[in-house]
């Protein structure tokens, strides 16, 4: 299942990376959210395409079916309408009813008008948000990189609650967006590796939302009655099936040995209770941080930060139910969504990565992001990079590197297509209207023809994206300004904002 290259460059770079994107790999949200009433300028008629958190849904496709005004045909004419914010925006905009809500590195959780982009209001917090806001029943969830999930009144900005979700708060963060389903909102909690010493340990947690109150907390580091070694972040936003009850994430790498066999998986949970039903491990005894030297682990153990910093999908596989995700070892993965049985897997090899040793499954390597999912096809971003120097450096817009989008069969896991430019994929992929969308640490969106990957058009920002894509009611917004590990409450403010786009 894992390739001899998978710790190859990562034994040569100590500093190097063990998360996903910031935000740009997290989640979905589901309901009926509320609107901020008249402040929204959006006609009536065209209400009926909201956006409602990262993943778009519950079965976290990012596709957006309903859009009918932006489509392979008319793509080619989207042109700037606005553009807002006050820092960067590492998380995909959440659109409902009219209004564009975001957290950026200003320490703000912001409302635009959608169409105008003019302001609502804002809610300033104690840290920088870099995941992406979901909005359910009139109320904005985000949590930020300290670790405190926010709710707050859509239609006026005011804090209903705000709850500290970590364990040990000095350590951890909100990276992944929440989901919200029934009464919970969901939230994985992760921490940046810097050495073995850390006391952080991985969790999900399920939080009260008319509250904030904790209702369950999993632990990740534990297994079989076991306490394993400390580490094991959850980057990724959660996916849910209601008709079995479960939630589908993404697990990190162990900080230190032995490590956990949660790590570097899929795993599913009871979301009601917390209740473990599985998981499956795609890289084993994985140890990484910054302060690891690979040459004192113990015997079969990795320093190979292959972690599931993506969120899951989904999808039918043929008459199958599955859930699939990629890793940063550089494959996309298939499974039963009752048993975890795997159904498929796919090795994401670009021609690029053919013809480079180091390409595959290093860190910062392979699947970062979030895929998006649509007829019949997983559209998913991979990264190679070919300069060591890149990727000491966090280099995210080399032109040295390579990003390439794969189209997958749902059934199979055979690639349809696949497309390769110059920089890294560090933001969620996005869909509707038969366009498959992406974008670049370089600072180029992209839409492709679904069917075929034919390019239909792009547009260059000047500055890095890590946000995804959210398409609604006519308009096409995203993210932009990206810094990696930006800080817990480091109070770092970064060129950036929402770029809203639309038709003439």
């Amino acid at each position: 299942m894992q390739r001899q290259n998978l710790a190859a460059l990562g034994a040569l770079v100590l500093v190097a990376t063990a998360c996903s994107s910031n935000g740009g790999d997290d989640n979905a949200a589901d309901g009926s959210a509320g609107a901020a009433g008249s402040a929204s300028s959006l006609p009536p008629d065209q209400a009926s395409t909201n956006w409602m958190g990262f993943g778009h849904d519950l079965a976290h496709t990012r596709a957006n079916v309903s859009e009918k005004i932006i489509n392979k045909e008319t793509v080619g004419g989207l042109v700037e309408k606005w553009v807002g914010g006050e820092g960067f925006t590492a998380g995909t905009p959440a659109v409902v009813d009219g209004v564009v809500y975001f957290g950026d590195s200003s320490r703000k959780i912001q409302a635009l008008d959608a169409v105008t982009g003019a302001a609502v209001w804002s809610y300033e917090a104690p840290s920088t948000f870099t995941a992406s806001a979901t909005v359910v029943d009139g109320v904005v969830y985000l949590g930020d990189t300290g670790g405190t999930l926010h709710a707050i009144d859509a239609s006026n900005g005011e804090m209903i609650w705000a709850s500290d979700v970590t364990t040990v708060r000095a350590e951890s963060n909100c990276t992944g967006s929440p989901l919200v389903v029934g009464d919970l909102v969901l939230q994985g909690i992760a921490s940046t590796p810097n050495n073995t010493q850390q006391q952080f340990r991985g969790e999900v947690v399920g939080v009260d939302k008319s509250d904030g109150s904790i209702k369950w907390r999993y632990d990740v580091t534990q297994f079989q009655e076991q306490t394993w070694a400390v580490g094991v972040s959850v980057w990724s936003s959660p996916a849910v099936d209601t008709e079995l009850g479960l939630m589908y994430i993404g697990t990190g790498q162990s900080y230190d040995a032995p490590a956990s066999p949660l790590s570097d998986s899929c795993l599913a949970l009871e979301y009601e209770t917390g209740e473990y039903r599985w998981h499956q491990q795609f890289t084993f005894n994985d140890v990484f941080t910054f302060a690891t030297d690979p040459s004192n682990l113990p015997e079969g153990h990795f320093f190979a930060d292959a972690d599931v910093g993506a969120a899951p999908n989904l999808f039918m596989a043929g008459d199958r139910p599955a859930v699939g995700v990629g890793d940063k070892a550089g494959s996309y993965y298939a499974m039963d969504r009752a048993t975890g049985e795997e159904l498929w897997m796919t090795e994401l090899w670009s021609e690029a990565a053919l013809q480079n040793d180091l390409a595959l499954g290093t860190a910062l390597g392979g699947v970062m992001v979030a895929a998006a999912v649509a007829e019949d096809t997983i559209f998913v971003g991979t990264n190679t990079w070919t300069e060591l120097s890149d990727l000491i450096t966090f280099n995210f817009g080399s032109l040295n590197s390579v990003a390439t989008v794969f189209a997958l069969d749902t059934e199979t896991g055979a690639i349809k297509w696949q497309k390769s430019n110059p920089s890294t994929t560090i933001g969620g992929l996005g869909y509707a209207g038969g366009v498959a969308y992406n974008s670049t640490g370089e600072g180029v969106i992209r839409g492709y023809d679904g069917q075929t990957g034919d390019l239909l058009w792009s547009d260059s920002r000047g500055l890095p994206i890590a946000s995804g894509m959210a398409i609604s009611n006519g308009m096409l917004y995203t993210g932009s300004g990206f810094a990696f590990f930006s800080g817990v409450n480091s109070g770092m403010n970064i060129e950036g904002g929402v770029v809203a786009y639309g038709l003439p």
